[in-house]
């Protein structure tokens, strides 16, 4: 059963997730994502398929937005069934729209991103 407190922590992992990924700070991605994680989608007409940290050092190699500027973000799905959840996030990246599907786990306690599955919707 959904307890308020893990929908709260679950919320709390995402947002850390977004401050980390429009900001780019690292430090904030790897304590969200389980040391095990990777990413997928596709971009540049390419399947990207990478583990966490490869992944951070992607992201925060982009020009960030300076750190505490507000941004748009839609956590649209918060689903849970025991310890593992999945959250359904859309937010704009470098000009760039995006739907994420973030799977988490809770292990000892917190839960961590372990999965993010993500796309990149066409320019209009």
């Amino acid at each position: 059963m959904l307890t308020d407190t893990d929908f709260q922590d679950i919320r709390a992992v995402v947002i850390l997730y977004l401050d980390g990924i429009v900001w780019g700070d690292a430090d904030k991605l790897r304590r969200a994502f389980d040391p095990r994680a990777n990413a997928t989608g596709h971009f540049d007409g390419r399947l990207w398929n990478d583990p966490r940290d490869t992944f951070i050092a992607d992201w925060v190699a982009a020009p960030p937005l300076p750190d505490g500027t507000p941004y748009k973000a839609d956590i649209s799905m918060i689903d849970v069934t025991g310890d593992i959840a999945v959250a359904k996030v859309t937010c704009e990246y470098f000009g760039d729209d995006y739907t994420d599907y973030l799977t988490l786990h809770k292990n000892q306690g917190a839960w961590q991103i372990t999965h993010k599955a993500w796309f990149a919707h066409p320019a209009p």
